[in-house]
């Protein structure tokens, strides 16, 4: 028997519904999207067990929520050691929720695929029928990470990485930075020594790979995290991603805290 000395049933270990100052934030660094079109973020969940997983998706809801990019989940798949049925993301964690979606809008691979494999998507894939009837099969019903596996999920990672832009971020070689100069005008722009200072801090050694219009301008950005070799990110979010105003860096802790736990 565990006997605690505070009523845990009384602690807060997140804000629902969260306070008036993280409701009204707004991310200065949100993409600019044509009326009736968007832009997504997408990404590979990674290959080790769920707390690796769940380690690099906190990173990818970190850039979404900042973005203000439209995510989509990975199709349906196992995730190692936690269940030997196929899962969504949303099985574990409430993206769905009304205060998520205020936040990120999250759509399912099935809704991404069935709205841009059309003719004008970013995805078009009318030349290739039954190319997109699969694509539209392993959405559905799921795929496994084997990659001579006639249901392997590297059919719809190809895709991605073919039509996308890969964000070229590794967690051990680089750190992404969250600058609002860098962002508008370039990261030579960044020229106060107490920020550079804290950049050069917080990368220990690593590249600074600052947020423009490199990442900002593709229709769709893509994370290769399942990339163990180039692209893996197996860090937590506040090793990896640094917002130089303190604000939003504290900002995006709390909305970590707040949003990214486990469903009831």
């Amino acid at each position: 028997t565990v006997e605690c000395d505070v009523d845990v049933n009384a602690m807060a270990y997140w804000n629902s519904p969260q306070g008036k100052r993280d409701e009204e934030f707004v991310s200065p660094f949100r993409v600019t999207v044509p009326p009736g079109k968007k832009k997504y973020l997408t990404f590979e969940p990674d290959g080790g067990g769920f707390n690796n997983i769940r380690m690099s998706m906190e990173n990818i809801f970190v850039v979404a929520a900042a973005t203000g990019r439209t995510l989509v989940l990975p199709p349906p798949q196992l995730m190692y050691l936690l269940s030997d049925k196929k899962l969504n993301f949303d099985d574990v964690f409430p993206v769905n929720s009304e205060f998520f979606q205020k936040r990120v809008e999250v759509i399912s691979n099935k809704e991404f695929l069935e709205r841009e494999t059309e003719k004008g998507g970013y995805l078009e894939l009318d030349n290739e029928p039954g190319r997109k009837m699969k694509l539209l099969e392993l959405a559905s019903e799921g795929c496994v990470k084997a990659q001579k596996d006639s249901n392997s999920c590297s059919l719809l990672d190809e895709l991605l990485i073919e039509r996308g832009y890969t964000a070229p971020l590794k967690d051990s070689r680089d750190c992404l930075i969250f600058d609002e100069i860098a962002f508008n005008h370039g990261p030579a722009a960044v020229t106060s020594p107490m920020t550079n200072a804290s950049i050069e801090k917080f990368c220990a050694g690593r590249k600074p790979i600052y947020y423009g219009s490199e990442m900002a301008e593709p229709d769709i950005l893509h994370f290769l995290t399942s990339d163990t070799g180039e692209y893996r990110i197996l860090n937590h979010f506040y090793s990896v991603i640094y917002f130089t105003n303190p604000a939003q860096d504290n900002y995006y802790k709390r909305f970590v805290r707040d949003f990214i736990y486990f469903r009831d």
